[in-house]
């Protein structure tokens, strides 16, 4: 599969030192969900530097559920730009891998300084 990213613009640089991140099961259907992902920070939107990775826990509550955030501290440093890229996700258990309908997604990313 492909990866796929997107990118927050904190307007200004800003001390960062955590993400929380809330992740998807495409309401109830089992799918979409990020498995893996790399954070990465940048002052310019052109040149990124890594500030963690890691893996999300498959969303399993049921539709309607409050799903939890999970937090990802490193070391703080300044930047402007985060860029969250998936590096793998979850797909429905009864579709083949090359299925068109699959992908990675996220319900919500928070960015703090600590």
């Amino acid at each position: 599969g492909e990866s796929g990213e997107f990118t927050v613009d904190l307007l200004q640089p800003s001390t960062i030192g955590r993400v929380s991140l809330q992740n998807t099961n495409n309401r109830g259907n089992n799918d979409r969900g990020t498995e893996s992902f790399v954070l990465l920070g940048s002052l310019d939107n052109k040149t990124f530097f890594p500030l963690t990775n890691g893996d999300l826990p498959r969303v399993t509550d049921p539709k309607g559920t409050a799903f939890p955030f999970i937090d990802f501290p490193f070391a703080q440093v300044e930047s402007r730009y985060v860029k969250l890229v998936v590096t793998s996700h979850y797909r429905h258990p009864k579709r083949p891998i090359d299925h068109p309908c699959q992908g990675g997604g996220l319900n919500e990313i928070r960015i703090f300084a600590e």
